[in-house]
Formats: C-alpha cells, structure tokens, sequence
C-alpha cells in the first residue's frame, strides 16, 4: 500500500519509532497485532490528504485525538481512517480471544478478517471495503 500510495503522490508521514508504537501500547494496554504494527512502523498516517480510493489513514496521535480507541471487557476497537472525509470509519477490532477483523461504522459491518487482509483488499478490490475505485 505505502508504494501505491507514494506513485500516486499521497502525501505520508514518516513512520513510528519503535519507542512510539510501545508507548502507543502501553497508553491503551494492548499489542498491536502485527500488520497495523508494521504499517505504522512504515507511515505514520496521511498528511491531509486521501488516496485516490478517497481513503485516508490517521496517525497516531489522530487516532488518541478522535478517540479511536475503545475498550471494553472482550475487546478493542481501534478506529484508524477514513473515507471521504469521515464519510465512514475504518476500525479494527481485537478480541480477548486473540482474533482479530476490520468493520466499517457505516453501515456496521465485518470487511476484513484482520488488517493484512483488509490492506490486501485495499489493493486487489477496493470496492469490496467500501472504498472508490474507478477503472481507468
């Protein structure tokens, strides 16, 4: 994704230290599963800018800004972009049982079994996560 996204000129944040993706688990008492570990290691969110699926990905400190973490006693949610301008919300949710799936909040809805698929769709079928693709 972050390849794509650089050929299309979408403006990107350099990625999280390691010392940042652990203090970023600490604050919310959780291991960030490894996917969306490794994407943020890479890019640190979209620098107010969409993709051209009209995606965006928070950063970090978005995600603490909006509140885009939510615990409860089996799982945690954490919200991490959008389309078109909040026109719906992208979150991934991690289970007490160690699974984990993305959801749209828009309708609500299971898009993806985990982040590594959700980024696999991201690239081969857009469309099936509720994002724009046009065919040109």
């Amino acid at each position: 994704m972050v390849d794509r996204w650089k050929s299309q000129g979408t403006s990107l944040r350099e990625g999280n230290s390691e010392t940042k993706l652990n203090a970023f688990e600490a604050r919310y008492g959780m291991r960030l599963p490894g996917a969306f570990r490794y994407m943020y290691s890479l890019v640190d969110g979209m620098e107010g800018s969409m993709d051209s699926n009209l995606f965006t990905l928070w950063s970090l400190a978005e995600i603490r800004e909006k509140d885009g973490v939510i615990k409860t006693a089996d799982s945690t949610k954490i919200f991490f972009g959008d389309f078109l301008i909040d026109s719906h919300r992208y979150y991934l949710e991690l289970n007490s049982s160690g699974s984990e799936s993305v959801f749209t909040d828009e309708p609500t809805q299971a898009i993806a079994k985990g982040f590594a698929e959700f980024s696999f769709l991201m690239l081969t079928d857009p469309n099936k996560i509720g994002l724009y693709f046009e065919n040109s």
